[in-house]
């Protein structure tokens, strides 16, 4: 279970609101940096239609971090394809999806999420539907946390 944190509704409904409206994601990603410390998240879509996954954006990452992922790091995410089968509106952690011996064997831990130290996975919720397209919004999980 994902524990609550303050303001949890409110950034929820920004979530929502932001799917309808793209523009409104910069809310999201102020809400739970406002919220929690240090967090680095990643938004992505996926379009049922024609099976496409794309990155929409990225807050908290280095430049340079952020644009490994879009170039390369993205394409290999084992969590990418998953997502596009997360439960509507329920947070779900990544090792419910990939078991953590499974990863830590990936190249994408290794070249992406090691370097980066205490960075262990991901809690991911999807967004209604919009037309075709939906959003999956990733928040990495700490060690410390």
């Amino acid at each position: 279970m994902v524990p609550q944190i303050p303001g949890q509704a409110e950034i929820v409904s920004s979530l929502h609101r932001a799917a309808l409206y793209p523009c409104g994601w910069g809310a999201v990603f102020s809400g739970i940096r406002g919220r929690l410390d240090g967090a680095k998240l990643s938004l992505h879509g996926h379009d049922q239609r024609t099976g496409a996954i794309f990155l929409s954006g990225a807050s908290g990452y280095e430049p340079e971090f952020a644009e490994g992922y879009l170039s390369y790091y993205h394409s290999i995410n084992p969590f990418v394809p998953k997502s596009e089968r997360l439960p509507l509106g329920v947070a779900r952690q990544s090792n419910a999806d990939i078991p953590p011996e499974e990863l830590f064997r990936s190249e994408f831990y290794n070249d992406w999420m090691r370097p980066q130290e205490d960075l262990v996975g991901a809690v991911a919720i999807r967004t209604r539907p919009v037309g075709s397209r939906s959003w999956v919004l990733s928040l990495n999980i700490r060690r410390r946390d």
